[in-house]
């Protein structure tokens, strides 16, 4: 892992896409690496379902690179620390309930 590129966070609503293709995310930012920590703030997410992404853009094409099994080579984290086993973590695993009005704080460990 490097201090190059930048985060990606993304929040999702269901499994498409989750966790490495923000184009499905319902919300997303960028932020710069810094002192190997950050801190996403989005606003307005709607209650019910969703689930958490961040990936370590290394070489900031806004993807996640993948090996084999779609198994991904950059750093990443979920929600709930969702594991990968043979391919990315599933949404399932990673899914979390936001009531109306609730504003929920996440802590995600980024793997290599």
């Amino acid at each position: 892992n490097s201090a190059k590129g930048q985060l990606l966070g993304a929040i999702y609503r269901g499994e498409k896409g989750f966790p490495n293709q923000v184009k499905y995310a319902i919300a997303r930012k960028a932020l710069p690496l810094r002192e190997k920590r950050a801190t996403f703030v989005f606003d307005a997410v709607p209650a019910g379902e969703f689930a958490f992404g961040v990936h370590h853009d290394e070489n900031s094409n806004t993807k996640m690179e993948t090996g084999l099994f779609g198994i991904p080579s950059e750093g990443y984290g979920t929600s709930r620390d969702a594991k990968a086993n043979f391919g990315p973590p599933s949404y399932d695993d990673a899914k979390l309930t936001l009531a109306p009005g609730e504003r929920k704080r996440i802590v995600v460990h980024i793997v290599y």
